[in-house]
This record gives structure tokens, sequence and C-alpha cells, in this order.
């Protein structure tokens, strides 16, 4: 669905058909395709929570640097997902590639910073 959303000038090569099934990309916009973004925003979540809980035995503390960085990753794909989700919702086209001064993608770097700002507390 990605592929048929982004913005083609952020596409290195664009076939003339490519571009006519992009003319009825909304087409593929159906109930499946909800479920499909719900299945991986569970599924981002759950990977965190997964990661969160490990460390929770431990008092929260000695987290390596590699599951801190997939714990971000997980939750910034979760909410990203998130926010596709609900413009699909709404009857909007999913916008694949958030502009930069969008609040969604501040949300989003707000996670990022977060988990850095973290990093310096331990």
């Amino acid at each position: 669905i990605d592929l048929l959303f982004i913005d083609p000038k952020y596409l290195l090569f664009c076939s003339k058909e490519f571009l006519e099934l992009r003319k009825l990309r909304s087409m593929f916009l159906v109930r499946r395709c909800a479920g499909k973004y719900f299945g991986t925003i569970e599924n981002k979540l759950d990977c965190a929570r997964k990661l969160l809980n490990k460390y929770n035995e431990n008092d929260g503390s000695g987290w390596t640097m590699c599951d801190r960085a997939a714990f971000v990753k997980h939750l910034y794909f979760a909410f990203f997902r998130m926010f596709e989700l609900r413009r699909f919702l709404l009857g909007k086209d999913p916008i694949v590639r958030l502009a930069t001064n969008s609040d969604e993608r501040q949300y989003i770097m707000n996670i990022r910073d977060m988990a850095n700002s973290s990093k310096k507390g331990d």
C-alpha cells in the first residue's frame, strides 16, 4: 500500500503501468487493509511490551543499546501506523511520509528523544 501512496518523487523508478495502477490506489483501501494496519500496530506494541517486561524484571535498569534502539523503533512504527490507520478510517489517503513540521512527526520524534534522554540518566 505504501508504494501506491508515496509521492512518486521519492521513488527511483515508476513505470507507466505503475502510474496507471496508482490512479486506482484508493480501491486498495478496504477493510482487510485496515486489519493489516491494526495487526502491525498490535505486533509492534507487543514487541515493545516484551522488551519493557524484560527490563522491568530487573528494576528497569541495564538496557542494552540494541534493546533500547529496538524498543524505540517498535514504538515509532506502531505510532506511525496508528496515524495512518486514523487517516484511513477517516476516509483519507495514507501519506506514508510525514512532513517535517507535522504534529505527528513531532510526536514520534519526542518518543525518540525520550529514549535518548533516558540514556543520559543511566
